[in-house]
């Protein structure tokens, strides 16, 4: 059974593996290349079918192992005199099976959890409060890397493009920066009061900001001619306003800027063109950097030399359009072109979490399954033995219902201890996929309470079903067959 049970496995995960590769699902939120790459990655070796094999062959004899020995201890005749009723025994297996069934339910309320907690972060990754509005734009970057384009050949060609975007949605409708969670710049600012703080520096054109949807709380956005000169302005996020100017209007100030680079490996610094720039605006805060981290100072710089964004209704449709414009100007450049949503979903942390979601559902629906099948084989087999008790309870009043509260009530009992170890294990198991989740804490009151509803909720059906036969019993027939 052990041999058969591994085939199955191997088979069945052969099979698991291959329709993820080519899901719709993974397609849509992990890019046309991920199925294949997956696929590669993790298919069958010769190793993993050894490895599952002896984990099958292990796990049978581990389970047959100890009634095995415990069966070369027992005293035949004692056996013979009290078969049936040797209380002593009786009790050693009893709690010996709700052990193993209290553990079963701790790993099955732990994976349930997990996938409860990726479950609400994926959902709120596609609803998740960014800054900006995301429902209404596209954009389009251009692989400058790939056109060996001079710095004159690449303005000539941006303006150009420009103009047919212009033409395609509005000029109002088109502006120029850093795109959201893409690289950007790391800037070290420095504020006599305040000292030495970082910061994301933003590339924004004069429209950047509506373009955009991110409110100007304070002071003007650039005009046309501080982006074309790069003039010594800025426009801040509110948070670092705050931080920098507690009491006071950061509109008029001046701050000292160095834009560089930043190990994350080993806190290398290098910084450089320290210049001093004015404050002209302060905006909303949002998340550009990374879409589950919202502490990061903004500071926008005025540029023309940024990528392309497009407000539009239809994002999705105008992907296209975006495109063979840039085609017309100049076929042999590289761009990309998409959605601000649909760029959202494929970010890695994104992807990563739904993927990992999907295998936890699956791997907690198998778990609790399993659970399941090991309870009701549990209080099945308590039942049968307690057949003559139960025939006798009935045969002196007491009523069918009791009986069968008496059976369930018994059967959760395992259950119970076991959700509280399980739900134990996933407070310090789901602090480590904090960095991935989305819009919801490690500890998100709804997802524990839904594992532990449906956890115990499947115990309770899978414990009704011995338990009804239990209150069905002919006591008069019971006592007899004893």
């Amino acid at each position: 059974m052990a041999g058969a049970g591994g085939v199955g496995a191997l088979v069945v995960s052969t099979i698991a593996l291959r329709l993820l590769a080519t899901s719709e699902y993974l397609l849509r939120v992990a890019g046309p290349n991920a199925g294949a790459t997956l696929v590669a990655q993790l298919r069958l070796t010769p190793a993993s079918v050894l490895f599952t094999f002896g984990v099958a062959f292990v796990s049978a004899a581990a389970c047959g192992l100890l009634p095995a020995l415990r069966s070369t201890k027992m005293d035949l005749s004692r056996a013979a005199r009290d078969e049936g009723s040797h209380l002593g025994n009786r009790l050693k297996g009893s709690k010996l099976r709700a052990a193993l069934v209290g553990v079963q339910v701790a790993f099955s309320l732990l994976l349930l959890t997990i996938t409860s907690v990726l479950a609400r972060s994926a959902t709120n990754a596609g609803v998740l409060d960014t800054g900006f509005d995301r429902e209404h734009l596209a954009f389009s970057q251009i692989g400058k890397s790939q056109t060996g384009y001079t710095d004159g050949q690449m303005q000539l060609f941006a303006d150009g493009y420009a103009r047919r975007l212009a033409a395609l949605v509005g000029d109002s409708n088109v502006a120029r920066g850093t795109i959201p969670m893409t690289a950007g710049s790391r800037l070290r600012v420095y504020q006599k009061v305040a000292g030495l703080q970082y910061a994301a520096g933003i590339e924004a054109s004069e429209n950047f900001l509506r373009v955009m949807g991110i409110k100007l709380k304070f002071g003007r956005p650039f005009t046309e001619a501080e982006t074309r000169n790069a003039s010594p302005v800025v426009v801040i996020g509110e948070s670092l306003a705050t931080r920098l100017w507690p009491t006071t209007s950061a509109l008029g100030q001046r701050i000292e800027v160095a834009g560089g680079s930043y190990s994350y490996l080993d806190g290398a610094e290098s910084f450089a063109n320290t210049r001093e720039v004015t404050v002209i605006g302060v905006a909303s805060d949002a998340q550009f950097v990374k879409l589950n981290e919202s502490n990061w100072s903004l500071i926008y710089l005025p540029s023309r030399s940024g990528d392309f964004l497009i407000r539009t209704s239809e994002p999705e449709r105008l992907v296209s359009t975006v495109r063979d414009a840039g085609r017309v100007e100049d076929p042999n450049v590289l761009l990309t072109v998409a959605s601000m949503n649909d760029h959202i979903s494929r970010l890695e942390g994104v992807t990563a979490t739904r993927v990992i979601a999907s295998g936890a559902v699956a791997l907690g629906l198998l778990a609790l399954t399993l659970s399941l099948i090991g309870i009701f084989g549990v209080v099945a087999y308590a039942v049968s033995q307690r057949t003559r008790e139960i025939g006798v309870r009935l045969a002196i009043g007491a009523q069918r219902t009791d009986v069968l509260a008496m059976v369930i009530g018994q059967g959760l009992k395992p259950v119970l201890y076991g959700a509280i170890i399980g739900l134990l294990l996933s407070t310090a198991v789901t602090r480590g996929i904090s960095a991935i989740l989305f819009g919801v804490s490690s500890l998100d009151p709804l997802a524990y309470l839904a594992a532990t509803v449906a956890v115990v909720s499947a115990a309770t059906v899978a414990c009704y079903l011995p338990a009804r036969r239990a209150m069905e019993i002919d006591p008069i027939g019971a006592m007899r067959a004893d």
